[in-house]
């Protein structure tokens, strides 16, 4: 990866050129730190130049800042609901480290992110392409995925740690408890979010930061139980000479 900073906006250059061009719906401006104020610059000449008026940059929480083609990336997430023959070919593998080994999921589309598409990037991506010619707006970033819940608003770290787990607390993990349960409990990372932006025919399932918090609360949760449960000479003799008894 460039650092020198002229190559580094040399990259952020092409990677405009080919979303503008066409060739992709978006890309991730990784080189490059942008403010508010950059950001606001950057909308600015999309909207004041022909040639780039169809570019928008899509903020995703506080870290994460694509490029993209608003018409065609609305194609993308159209053909993607509807599991067009036209659209992208997507592999969804689960690569949760409970697993023995990584898991092909079944078709082609992933639960949590057909929710997140439809309540967060379509309606904005939308209002985007409706209200684009009225004004400049300047957009709120979406919320991140791994700080969603199953009621679709946002956690803030406070709340990640003490939203009450799914998974049973007195309940061990194992291989076993991946592969039983549904990979959809895993949610929604950003990991899986920007593989699918980016348009990778392959995108990898993780577990969410609240997942990943939830079975630490879990696993400390067991060890304490394990501390606090007698041991057999803290049982007393007469209670095995009983047991053995029966």
């Amino acid at each position: 990866m460039p650092t020198d900073p002229v190559a580094m906006f040399s990259r952020s250059v092409i990677d405009i050129l080919c979303v503008a061009a066409g060739l992709r719906s978006a890309a991730l401006i990784e080189q490059l730190y942008l403010n508010p104020n950059d950001i606001e610059r950057f909308q600015s000449m999309f909207h004041h130049t022909t040639r780039f008026s169809h570019l928008d940059l899509l903020s995703i929480g506080s870290d994460h800042i694509f490029i993209i083609h608003r018409q065609l990336l609305l194609q993308d997430i159209h053909e993607y609901l509807s599991e067009s023959e036209h659209g992208l070919h997507r592999v969804f593998i689960n690569v949760d480290y409970l697993l023995s080994q990584p898991e092909i999921l079944p078709g082609r589309r992933y639960e949590p992110l057909d929710k997140y598409l439809r309540e967060h990037l379509l309606p904005d991506l939308e209002m985007r392409i409706q209200c684009w010619d009225q004004a400049e707006l300047c957009y709120l970033p979406l919320p991140a995925p791994d700080h969603i819940d199953d009621g679709g608003t946002t956690m803030t770290t406070t709340a990640v740690d003490t939203t009450t787990t799914t998974i049973s607390e007195s309940t061990p993990h194992t291989e076993a408890t991946a592969t039983e349960n549904d990979p959809a409990r895993l949610g929604l990372s950003m990991v899986t979010l920007s593989g699918w932006l980016l348009g990778y025919p392959v995108n990898y399932v993780l577990p969410t930061t609240a997942n990943m918090m939830a079975r630490k609360r879990a696993a400390r949760a067991l060890k304490k139980r394990e501390l606090t449960l007698p041991t057999r000479n803290e049982r007393g003799p007469g209670v095995a000479r009983n047991n053995r008894q029966s």
